[in-house]
Order: structure tokens, then sequence, then C-alpha cells
């Protein structure tokens, strides 16, 4: 097989795209991700042949590769003042920080092993202080697709500036209590990245929004091809939550009827239609109201789209793998996701003791490991995780 690497530049992103003569489908489970505390680096030296990029001041090594006008990315253009509604590209966006790249890097992994359809491209938003060591997860990923059937193209994107100040999450009593007591994670601006996706990916009509936690059992191409009526599409969670149940003696919630009752929905796994979203002017919408409610991404979501989202099938967010509950029942679905306070790569070290994930509940359960180990990189990776 013949594997040709081209470097795109999309402002102000960078991609990553492989081009296959020959294909050879491998499905195999790698030696693993292995990250600690030290520099970033790769087992496998990169060449000594290099470029700079530069990125909002930030500077990512690059190996020299010949200039190709590639054929195979067939990115959707706007169409009398909205991107075109061409869906054969499946574009799939996630953020995250330093510290949720070993998720990222399986999830991603995960989607590209069962993707069949014309071409997915995968959207990872971060940082301008992490560019440089999401470039290193995006090139271990390439790596490991290269000898798909399907080609696989990850570009980096810069997360914009919030308009509003996160840190009063972790300094307030709000903030604490709507965030159930992880004010420092969900507070990270790259939470809120879902806010901004139609200006991020301006060119786009539609992408498919993945947490970091989560991993792919199918072809997402059916997902992401549905038919659309409303500006997103997710799992519904709680039939039946009550308004002054669900946001008690919020201000922010102060104008909604307090005994309505709404289908509430998990956030870590949706459809969204770019075009009825920017229609429906909501990023300002979101931002007004997390500032407001002092609070995440998923209350604000549920606020501002009560009674007005699709559902789709349960099978596309097996939620709440990460809980101490459920992280030991079975799972079953098209996405699994390690929703809760316990990651796959990210356990208490007694995790790795001998029998202590037959009974402790701080740990996932062999077979719940199992679901997220099967999809580890098959070369080795070295990646920097501190924040």
């Amino acid at each position: 097989m013949h594997t040709r690497l081209v470097l795109t530049l999309l402002s102000p992103c960078i991609a990553f795209q492989n081009i296959h003569e020959q294909h050879q489908h491998g499905h195999q489970h790698g030696r693993g991700l292995q990250h600690g505390r030290g520099k970033a680096r790769h087992a496998t030296k990169a060449p000594e042949n290099s470029t700079l990029v530069s990125i909002s001041q930030e500077t990512v090594s690059l190996p020299v590769v010949p200039v190709v006008a590639s054929q195979n990315l067939s990115v959707a253009q706007p169409v009398q003042g909205k991107p075109d509604e061409n869906l054969s590209v499946v574009h799939v966006a996630y953020a995250t920080t330093p510290d949720g790249f070993p998720g990222l890097l399986h999830s991603m992994i995960s989607v590209a092993r069962y993707f069949q359809g014309d071409q997915c491209h995968i959207h990872v938003i971060v940082a301008a202080d992490h560019i440089t060591k999401a470039s290193e997860v995006l090139a271990c990923f390439e790596r490991d697709v290269a000898a798909l059937p399907k080609v696989t193209v990850a570009s980096l994107h810069l997360m914009p500036a919030l308009p509003w100040d996160t840190s009063v999450m972790r300094n307030s009593k709000e903030g604490a209590s709507r965030s159930w007591g992880h004010q420092d994670k969900l507070s990270q601006p790259t939470v809120f990245a879902r806010f901004f996706l139609a200006e991020i990916l301006s060119d786009l009509p539609r992408v498919l929004w993945l947490d970091v936690d989560t991993i792919v059992c199918t072809d997402v191409t059916e997902l992401f091809q549905m038919t659309m009526t409303h500006a997103i599409a997710a799992r519904p969670v709680k039939r039946g939550a009550v308004v002054q149940k669900e946001f008690p003696k919020w201000s922010c919630a102060k104008d909604l009827d307090q005994t309505h009752s709404f289908t509430s929905f998990n956030t870590g796994v949706m459809v969204v239609d770019l075009n009825r979203w920017r229609a429906g002017n909501f990023t300002p919408k979101l931002a007004k109201m997390a500032e407001a409610c002092v609070t995440n991404d998923q209350p604000t979501f549920n606020i501002v789209f009560m009674d007005k989202y699709q559902h789709f099938d349960k099978s596309w967010n097996t939620y709440a793998l990460g809980s101490t509950v459920k992280a030991r029942t079975k799972r079953i679905g098209n996405i699994l996701h390690w929703s809760g306070p316990v990651k796959p790569w990210s356990e208490p070290l007694k995790c790795n003791e001998p029998g202590v994930r037959v009974n402790d509940t701080d740990c996932l359960s062999a077979e719940n490991h199992a679901d997220y180990d099967m999809y580890a990189p098959k070369h080795e990776c070295l990646i920097d995780t501190v924040v």
C-alpha cells in the first residue's frame, strides 16, 4: 500500500489528509496509548525534514510533503449566502483540553474504523495554547488509520474567546451546585465549543458533535444524514422533567413556566443542522443563558432548546457508562458514552490492582474498560495530557 500525506491549511486550522492508492482494511487492536506528565513525544521518530506552520503564534512541526491538488475532499461551498446542503462528506466535531486527549484519540479511531461512507472529516477544537500538543494526537491518529479503506481527514480549529467569564463557575456557590462538584472541568472554555460550531465551521451545513468520552461502534453516516426538522437532534434523557425541579430557584429560568413538563436531553452526542442554527441565531442565546445561569453546556442547552429539539434513538447515545452505578451495567449501543465521573483513561490508580475492578464502584468493570481499550492505536503514542 502506498500512502501519501497531504498537508492542507484551513484557516484557522490545519488538516491531515490520507490518500490511499491501494487499500487494506485493518481492524486490529493496538499496543495502546501511553500518556504522562512529561514532554509529549511519539515512539516513532518524525522525519528530519520538516516545515513549520504558524497558527495564532503557535508553531506545529509537520513532515514536508509534495503539494498535491486533492480531488477527494468535497467541502460544501456557500450557496446563496449559506452553505450547500451536500451531506456526502460526514463531518464530526470534538473539543477538549489535553487531559481529554486519550479519549479523543480512541474516539476518533473508532469513528474511522467503522466509517463506510464517501469521506469523513473530523474537526478538533482546542485552545491556541494546546495546538502543538493536539497536532501530535492527530499525527498519531493519521498513522493509525493509514491502512483503512476510506479517506479520513482530521483538522484542528482554534477555540474562540468566550464573551463571558467562566471562572465565576469555579468561584461561586451557584457554579458549584450547578456543576455537580465538577466545576473545574465543566468551566473550561472548550466545554462551550458546541455553542460556536456554526461560526467555527462556517462553511458547513451540518455536523455530528461527539464528546471525547464516546466510542463509536458503527458507521455514523446514517445518524449524520438523518432527516432534520430542528436545529439539533439528541437523545432524550428524562421524560416528564419539571422546570422548577430541574432548575430550582434559578433566576435565569424565572421567566419559564415553573410547572412546565418537558423532556430533557444529553448533549454528548448531537446532530446539528448548522443552517437552521444560524437562522435561529442560537449562539448568542446560549452564551447569554450560560452566563446568566452560571452553569455548563447541558443545563444551558436544555433551557434554550426546551421543546425545540429532535429525538433520535437511544442506541446512538448509551450514556452514563462512567457513573459509579452504570459503569457495571451491560453496554449495548451504536455509540457508547462514558458520561459521569469515571473515564477509562483517568481512573484511580487502585483500579489497576488485581481484583479491584470486580467490586469497587470507583472503577469501571473489566468488560466496560475493554470496550474502550479495543480502539487503542496500533502504534505506540506518547501524548502529553498536562493542561
